[in-house]
């Protein structure tokens, strides 16, 4: 239970730097140095998406590979 609940609180924490490297001061550079505004766009709702998801779902996840499908899908749509 207790290395259960260290996975969940990883993923949170995962999804919160999500939230405060794409929409925060501290912006990622791969991103924020995308001159093309409408692709830089598509990509940050895309990784807002992803980070969505893994708060809101945190507790569902079962292993690491759960985790990485869901990021992968959505840096694939």
């Amino acid at each position: 239970r207790y290395v259960d609940n260290i996975f969940e609180d990883s993923i949170g924490f995962a999804a919160c730097e999500m939230f405060r490297r794409t929409v925060g001061l501290a912006k990622v550079a791969d991103i924020a140095d995308i001159e093309d505004l409408d692709k830089r766009a598509r990509i940050e709702a895309r990784v807002l998406d992803a980070a969505s998801i893994l708060i809101k779902s945190k507790s569902d996840f079962k292993d690491i590979g759960e985790v990485v499908d869901i990021v992968k899908a959505k840096s694939q749509s």
